[in-house]
Formats: C-alpha cells, sequence, structure tokens
C-alpha cells in the first residue's frame, strides 16, 4: 500500500499493488484511519481512507500531448498518472493547490481535447480532482550517532522545514519514521 496524498476533504488517498491489498485496505479502512491519527495528533488529522479504484494504464497519446490537452502553463505542474473506474476517470497528480484548482477549472475542456484526440473509442468521462504531490522525507541513522539530543534537534529541524516547504507549495505532508 503506498499512500498517493491527501484531497481536500482530508482524505488520504492510497494505491495497492494488486486486488487482495485493495479489499484488504478497504476492510481495514476505519482502523487505518485511527493509526493514521493517532501517529499524526495533534498536528492533522485525516477524515478517511480512500483506496483507489483499479486503474487501466494511460493512454500514450495523453502523456506525449499534455501540453496541448492541459496548456502550456500547466504542462509542467499536473501530470496524469492512470485511467480509474474502469477507464473512465483520469487521475492526476498536481505540484500545487493552485495548479490542482486550475486543472480542476479547465476540466470540461481537458475531457473534450482528449476524446477530440482519441476519438469514438474513449471511455474517459470524469476528472479525478488531483491529488497533490507528496513531500517525501527520509530519514537514515547510523549506530555510530549515540547523541540522543542531536539526532532530536535533526528530527526536529528536518520536520520544521518540511512542514514549512510543504506548506508553502500547498501540499500534504506525511512523514513515517520508523526503524529498520
Amino acid at each position: 500500500m503506498e499512500p498517493v496524498g491527501i484531497d481536500d476533504s482530508n482524505r488520504l488517498h492510497v494505491r495497492c499493488s494488486s486486488p487482495a491489498w485493495r479489499t484488504q485496505a478497504r476492510l481495514i479502512g476505519a482502523a487505518l484511519t485511527a493509526r493514521v491519527n493517532e501517529v499524526l495528533a495533534p498536528r492533522s488529522k485525516v477524515a478517511g481512507i480512500v483506496v483507489q479504484a483499479v486503474s487501466s494504464a494511460l493512454p500514450r497519446i495523453i502523456r506525449d500531448r499534455r501540453p496541448d490537452i492541459v496548456g502550456e502553463d500547466l504542462a509542467g505542474q499536473v501530470e496524469p498518472v492512470m485511467l480509474g473506474a474502469q477507464g473512465q476517470e483520469l487521475c492526476t497528480v498536481a505540484a500545487s493547490a493552485e495548479a490542482r484548482e486550475e486543472a480542476a477549472r479547465r476540466a470540461p475542456e481537458i475531457l473534450a481535447r482528449i476524446r477530440e484526440l482519441i476519438g469514438e473509442q474513449c471511455a474517459i468521462t470524469r476528472w479525478s480532482p488531483s491529488t497533490l504531490l507528496p513531500v517525501v522525507v527520509l530519514v537514515t541513522s547510523s549506530a555510530s550517532v549515540t547523541e540522543r539530543q542531536a539526532v532530536e534537534d535533526v528530527l526536529l529541524q528536518t520536520w520544521h522545514d518540511a512542514v514549512r516547504s510543504s506548506a508553502s507549495a500547498g501540499r500534504s505532508l506525511i512523514i513515517t519514521i520508523g526503524a529498520g
């Protein structure tokens, strides 16, 4: 299971590698939401878990002609990633909240361009609101670093920088720290 992003309703979107994992994620959704909220408290809270629908491959023409489809100004900010809902829904990821909002505003025009490019066999009828690119923070450790306060200071500074960076870009932030 891979977190994809958080939507405007504070729901965590996840993508699973198989139908079995998708089913498991749906079955444990409430418990998973509670656990995520426990980890994030009191800084943040998710309203629920959305397991993304079975996806289809994105037609190559959509990737190749993205600037023509979404517009030159959004081409570097909004990326189509897959088709959901049995190939009827275009799912995208946006670099910022502003780009996501602009793409949503242009959705009818974008869908019309896609239908024009693909032709009558086009099954895409909807635009899924873009998820935002996640901010990923990788923390590594070493057995030779034994000064606890120094490690805590570095982690706190990393967390602070990541929060400031994600907020200024309008992105959701998920930081996971674990021992491996």
